[in-house]
């Protein structure tokens, strides 16, 4: 038996427990204050590490990290750092139409670094993803914003006005609508098994609406929908019978 001395100490905060807000929410904090400035481009037009020091490049990324703590604040300081115009040079070895992925902007990338003042550096595109620690694609994703509408992207991660896929509000109906669905497999019980289809289908909520919405506008008897023949529509086209129980 262990001693009395050798058992552990009881903390104040145990370490299971969360101490600050929900985990999702510290989570995505500390992804966006985890950057590290990433490696030498070795650029040969502008030399961007030799013209930026190594302390102006820390001083940056600190203050990147803790003066802009949201992804939106963050894009934002990044957009104001580049220029979008129109393609300066044009000079394809290929035509426009022949190209895979013809250029459509001309960028310019620059840093603030203080020297007494606020002095403006050029860099390249890979120098200025390597500073502030960021990846290529958001960067892309910020240049597409910007020459698209000329505002730094908003993030919709956790939000719901980014579903494409989104049930229109004319399809809501159905949700409160109970539903009985039986499978063709038990209806089928006497027909032969080698007759029988070997594709199961699934009824899903989105199949419900499509076909209801479609056969409301076809067939409509006294502003009520024939049910028979929705019945019927639904065991031959999904092996399912399909039966709205309030107009029973």
């Amino acid at each position: 038996m262990a001693e009395k001395n050798d058992r552990p100490v009881p903390t104040d905060t145990p370490k299971k427990r969360k101490t600050n807000g929900r985990e999702r929410h510290r989570a995505k904090k500390q992804r966006v204050s985890s950057h590290v400035t990433g490696e030498n481009c070795h650029c040969s037009r502008f030399r961007c590490f030799e013209a930026i020091s190594h302390e102006e490049r820390q001083r940056v990324i600190d203050e990147f990290k803790t003066l802009y703590d949201t992804k939106n604040a963050q894009d934002a300081y990044l957009a104001t750092l580049i220029a979008v115009g129109a393609v300066d040079r044009r000079r394809p070895r290929q035509n426009d139409d022949e190209r895979h992925n013809p250029k459509t902007m001309s960028v310019n990338y620059t840093i603030n670094v203080e020297r007494d003042v606020c002095h403006p550096i050029n860099v390249c595109f890979n120098a200025f993803c390597s500073i502030f620690g960021i990846t290529k694609h958001r960067m892309e994703t910020i240049r597409k914003a910007l020459h698209s509408t000329g505002h730094p992207p908003q993030d919709g991660r956790g939000k719901h006005t980014n579903r494409p896929h989104k049930l229109a509000e004319a399809m809501n109906f159905t949700k409160e609508m109970p539903v009985c669905s039986i499978t063709g497999d038990q209806l089928q019980k006497s027909v032969p098994r080698h007759q029988q289809s070997l594709r199961q289908f699934a009824l899903t909520l989105r199949k419900i609406c499509t076909y209801q919405t479609k056969l409301q506008t076809i067939f409509t008897i006294g502003g009520n929908l024939d049910f028979t023949l929705l019945t019927f529509m639904f065991y031959l086209r999904m092996k399912y019978i399909f039966i709205p129980m309030t107009r029973l």
